[in-house]
């Protein structure tokens, strides 16, 4: 089994507003467990949260990537290295693999009232499998830079024997 983690699911942006859902769970949690520390009558909710904490936690640390096992392509999700979640992709028909760079620009969302044009660029090395004549585009994952993209497609086609070529559509061959 060949695994390869890419980059993390979420922005910087996603990864605060988790660790304030963290902040007030705990909080929360024990701010319960505190008054019902001392009752006979003991209260589970505080359990729940602490469990929520947990899980907010954990997805703090989640990663995409790929994993290659049997012969077959899957998309996965990782935390801590641990494939928590996969999806096989079909690779019947696909002779090609590419990078397709997207450059894009996102909006601060927690300023857009002040400064409604303010945001930061973003480039994704994006890694698509292609039919012979490219005209099937299956995306595969995304990238954090160029090297690391380039380094999947060597090793997915250690695996697979794909073509590594530019994305040329060719509808009238």
């Amino acid at each position: 089994m060949i695994k390869i983690i890419l980059k993390s699911s979420l922005n910087l942006y996603q990864k605060f507003w988790l660790l304030l859902c963290f902040l007030l769970f705990f909080a929360l949690g024990m701010r319960i467990f505190e008054n019902n520390r001392f009752s006979e009558n003991i209260d589970y909710s505080y359990l729940l949260l602490f469990l929520i904490c947990f899980v907010v936690v954990l997805f703090f640390f989640n990663k995409n990537g790929l994993i290659i096992k049997n012969n077959k392509l899957y998309q996965a999700k990782f935390i801590f290295g641990f494939c928590w979640f996969k999806l096989k992709k079909n690779i019947t028909g696909i002779t090609d693999i590419t990078i397709l760079t997207i450059k894009g620009v996102k909006k601060y969302a927690f300023v857009s009232d002040t400064h409604p044009d303010k945001g930061y660029d973003v480039i994704n090395y994006d890694i698509y499998m292609l039919n012979e004549k490219h005209t099937v585009k299956k995306y595969l994952a995304t990238a954090k830079n160029k090297k690391q993209a380039n380094d999947a497609i060597v090793i997915i086609n250690e695996v697979f024997n794909f073509k590594f070529g530019l994305y040329n559509p060719r509808f009238y061959d």
